[in-house]
This record gives structure tokens, sequence and C-alpha cells, in this order.
């Protein structure tokens, strides 16, 4: 045996009989007025060791939780109001997880598709938004390669899960329809 692994084996077994010598004992007693005591120390003759219960560890299982998505209950209901709980419900009724505050109040626009350009030279830019919440002061602009934005021509609010077009001209852009990255959607409730 390496004289390293005999080190350890002697220091574990010195710390294993220290620590059983050193456990603290809890004492019992009953005092005049008949009120049971529990102590660490012997206050007197008639202290006697206590038989505690042994405790167990045991693995304790915990409830599964199950997580509610309005996506397949037909979409959040923000005209229900908030569930007790402070969630969405859902259009057929089920409590969704989401906080009524942020799902109910905050829309959420993306680039769905881009056209290519049109016989006027006119690219169409479709815009989805995803929550049933209606998006207002919607604004669609093309980022150039300089920086400078190009606003599309299109409505200024966008209903909850619906999709609008908007018109870029190609003059400004030129004939590549743009890409999506480069495409800057915002708006007031986003």
């Amino acid at each position: 045996m390496s004289l390293l692994l005999r080190a350890g084996v002697l220091l574990f077994l010195a710390t294993l009989i220290f620590s059983l010598s050193h456990a603290d004992q809890i004492y019992k007693w009953t005092d005049d007025e008949g009120v049971v005591h529990y102590s660490s120390t012997a206050p007197d003759g008639q202290a006697k060791p206590a038989e505690l219960p042994k405790i167990n560890i045991a693995d304790v299982k915990l409830p599964e939780i199950q997580f509610v998505s309005c996506d397949e209950h037909g979409g959040i209901d923000c005209a229900a109001g908030a569930a007790p709980d402070g969630s969405v419900y859902c259009r057929s009724g089920a409590r969704g997880t989401q906080r009524f505050s942020f799902a109910c109040s905050l829309a959420k626009l993306e680039v769905a598709d881009v056209s290519e350009p049109n016989e006027d030279g006119q690219f169409t830019i479709f815009i989805r938004n995803s929550r049933a919440v209606e998006a207002q002061k919607v604004t669609v602009a093309y980022r150039e390669a300089n920086g400078q934005e190009l606003e599309a021509v299109g409505p200024d609010t966008l209903g909850g899960y619906d999709i609008g077009e908007y018109v870029l001209d190609s003059l400004f852009v030129g004939t590549m329809k743009p890409a999506p990255r480069d495409i800057k959607v915002r708006c007031l409730n986003c």
C-alpha cells in the first residue's frame, strides 16, 4: 500500500473516531412543575440520556408540473381577462402559463416574407403579428448598408394574429430582394 493511501486511510479513521467521541448527547428531564425539558447538558442528577427517534433520509417525489400552452388551445383569449393566478385564458377555456399583463399588452411582429419586385418595381414585405394584441403605430423600414432607413408604406395598426403588407419602392433598394435581416419592424407596443 502506498504511503499516500495509508495516510488517507489513517486520516479518515481519525476523523471518524473524533466525531463519534464528540457527538452531543441529549438529556431529558422533568422539572417540579411537570414540564419536560431536553438539553445537551445535564443540569442535575435527574437528567437521563434521551431516546430520540432515528432520522431517516428518503427520496421525496414532487408532483410533475404540467405547463399549458395556448398554442394547442386556440390561442390566448385576452378578452376573457386574467385568470385568478394572473395567467391568461386560452380560447378553449384552459389556463395558460403566460402572464396576462405581459401576453395581453405586447404585440410581437416578425417578417413573414418578402416578395420579388412587381412590374412597378416595388417589393411587398409581409409582417406577421404572432400575438392576440393589436400592434399600434407599426413602422417597417429597410436598412441600407450605409445605415440609412427607408420606410415602407402600409397599415398603421396590425390586429392580433394578422398579416400586413408593406410596400417598398425598389428605386431606393435596387433590383435585389431585401433580406429579412435588413428589415426593421417596430411598433408602439412591441
